[in-house]
């Protein structure tokens, strides 16, 4: 939990960092130049969105295991409107009105995929398959299961935890789990996209098949 709190401080402190750049350096802009600036901040974020958001490609962009923190850019674009906003408008309480909304956004955004608490698995194994024991922990089962034929134990409670399993597993969830439970092994998660055919191709091991975009149940 420790290297979460660390990678939030570090997404909220950049974001920080871009709100106030963004007040001193529209302070004295006019209006049109603000609502351009205003304008591209939303079309790189719409990019980011539909380029790079839960796309496989970000995990090779931030290759770190807390990368559904870290590769959360959304407080960033929320943290330059919001700048915008606090430079552009009239009176204290539009001012505050504006950019608090879009602070509270972005921060809503970087920590949701971190509220509430992982299932209450249990520990059933069949030989070396770890059995999905609750409704939402089938990634972290087939976690445990993976690991166990590389010979790192876990459990699935273990990598429900680690994998931020909640009601479902994002993908950057499992790739998490897996990154911190093969630290100084000779193991590594390696995320691709690839289909039946190109799987055949790699010649690869054990692998769990997933949809980027979706929450594993």
């Amino acid at each position: 939990m420790s290297g979460l709190i660390v990678s939030l401080t570090i997404v909220v402190l950049a974001a920080a960092g871009l709100f106030g750049l963004t007040v001193a350096g529209s302070r004295t802009c006019r209006a049109a130049h603000r609502n351009v600036a205003g304008c591209l901040t939303l079309l790189l974020g719409a990019a980011y969105f539909g380029l790079l958001w839960d796309r496989v490609l970000l995990s090779q962009i931030v290759p770190h295991a807390n990368l559904i923190v870290l590769g959360n850019w959304f407080p960033f674009f929320a943290a330059v409107l919001a700048g915008l906003a606090w430079t552009g408008a009239a009176g204290r309480v539009r001012r505050y009105l504006n950019s608090g909304s879009l602070l509270a956004v972005g921060a809503w955004a970087v920590v949701y995929p971190l509220i509430g608490n992982a299932p209450d698995c249990d520990s059933r194994w069949q030989k070396d398959i770890c059995l999905q024991t609750t409704p939402y922990s089938c990634s972290a089962a087939s976690a445990a299961t993976i690991l166990k034929a590389h010979g790192i134990d876990a459990s699935e409670a273990e990598m429900a935890e680690l994998c931020l399993t909640r009601r479902g597993t994002n993908w950057m969830g499992l790739y998490r789990g897996l990154a911190l439970k093969t630290e100084g092994t000779a193991w590594q998660p390696v995320v691709f996209e690839t289909d039946a055919s190109g799987l055949q191709a790699r010649q690869a091991g054990p692998v769990i098949l997933g949809t980027p975009g979706m929450a594993c149940d």
